[in-house]
């Protein structure tokens, strides 16, 4: 018997997402630079988006629950991120950058380390 082409396509991209997750997610661990911090929540979008788009083909609770997590460190890594962008529009705008700025986004780049290292998405 021949297998569902969609239910096939479907696990195929969520294979190459979750592998690309995967990947950022070391990267960032490695280098939590902005560059790093910006390609995660990109993986992290996608992943979803496939998630989300076929549904009906993964198990429910499980797909749900890796859904909150990947929401979850999205919007940790989206602290990060924000932090990056200001401080380079104050870096570009002629101001600086105060201590202040920086140990903020440090706070937030270790609230999303801890979450990375915590991910279950499998």
């Amino acid at each position: 018997m021949a297998g569902n082409p969609i239910r096939d396509h479907a696990r195929e991209q969520a294979d190459v997402l979750l592998r690309r997750f995967r990947e950022e997610v070391a990267r960032t661990e490695k280098q939590p630079d902005a560059d790093s911090v910006h390609d995660l929540r990109v993986s992290i979008r996608r992943l979803r988006q496939c998630l989300r788009t076929f549904e009906a083909f993964f198990p429910a609770g499980r797909t749900r629950k890796s859904r909150r997590e990947l929401k979850r460190i999205l919007e940790l890594a989206a602290e990060v991120r924000n932090r990056d962008i200001t401080m380079a529009f104050l870096e570009r705008s002629g101001f600086s950058t105060d201590d202040a700025l920086a140990r903020d986004r440090a706070r937030a780049e270790r609230r999303l380390m801890a979450a990375l290292r915590k991910q279950k998405v499998r």
